[in-house]
């Protein structure tokens, strides 16, 4: 496994034309793999898992971009602003290449830069988040990659009716309150811990989905159609969140007696998916 990673960073080292940002993220990728690899070898929760993949690779890119930094003596402050404008700079060029009048892109560049503004602030949590969904699918992955070859696996139990811990819901009341206070640190702050609340709840909101799904019966393919649903139409998400966070309270999953006895593990969120 090291020989093929090792090869697989030079050649991206190679196309990318040295140590840039984006082979940093292909080797994430490679490093996520080799953790989860191991981290579903132990008797953890489905939690456990996914939080110390998403907490290990973190950690190991922020060593990574401290590095990147001392060897290209900048800042890394600056590194991910001048990444960001970059690609922002070829979106914008792309819609100029597409046609768009000159008019058009200036003002649709004044309205990136405060967007540029707002999203560098928040890169913490957009990477968090972005962690916590790859470990997600890679565990999508690894169970169908499992079962197709009939390896064991671990039994996360009837995750269809997991739920993230209550007192969770006073982060999601503590960061919008921070939001209000009219002082941009108190805004990234408050800002970057809901993001990371709402993927929480995201993944809440999804489980019951499921769990209503398969009480239903429905069919697989009605579940993939609804799931691509969410992924191509984004203002569905906030949906899903609020489903997950209201959850907290209105307890959907046992509004119906038989709640009690949750649908087996193995069509459980989040593996009913497949």
């Amino acid at each position: 496994m090291m020989i093929l990673m090792t090869l697989t960073m030079l050649i991206a080292i190679q196309v990318y034309g040295g140590l840039t940002l984006d082979t940093m993220f292909i080797a994430e990728l490679l490093i996520l793999g080799s953790v989860m690899s191991e981290l579903v070898q132990k008797d953890l929760s489905v939690d456990e898992t996914i939080l110390y993949t998403t907490g290990l690779l973190f950690i190991a890119g922020l060593f990574g971009l401290f590095y990147y930094s001392q060897v290209i003596s900048t800042g890394i402050g600056t590194i991910l602003t001048d990444y960001v404008n970059h690609n922002v700079t070829l979106s914008i060029n792309l819609y100029r290449d597409l046609g768009m009048s000159d008019e058009q892109v200036k003002k649709l560049a004044q309205s990136i830069e405060n967007i540029v503004y707002v999203l560098i602030r928040i890169i913490p949590s957009i990477s968090i988040a972005f962690l916590m969904l790859l470990s997600w699918l890679n565990l999508l992955a690894a169970r169908a990659v499992f079962q197709r070859y009939q390896l064991p696996f671990p039994k996360y139990g009837s995750l269809n009716c997991w739920k993230s811990p209550d007192i969770l819901v006073w982060g999601v009341i503590v960061s919008g309150s921070v939001m209000l206070i009219p002082y941009d640190m108190f805004t990234i702050i408050g800002c970057n811990v809901l993001i990371v609340l709402m993927i929480i709840y995201f993944f809440q909101g999804i489980a019951v989905m499921s769990f209503f799904f398969e009480k239903k019966n429905v069919s697989k393919l009605v579940r993939a159609l609804l799931y691509s649903f969410l992924v191509i139409h984004q203002l569905s998400l906030i949906l899903i969140i609020g489903i997950g966070l209201f959850d907290v309270w209105a307890d959907f999953r046992k509004q119906n007696p038989e709640s009690s006895q949750p649908p087996d593990h193995r069509s459980g969120f989040p593996y009913d998916w497949f």
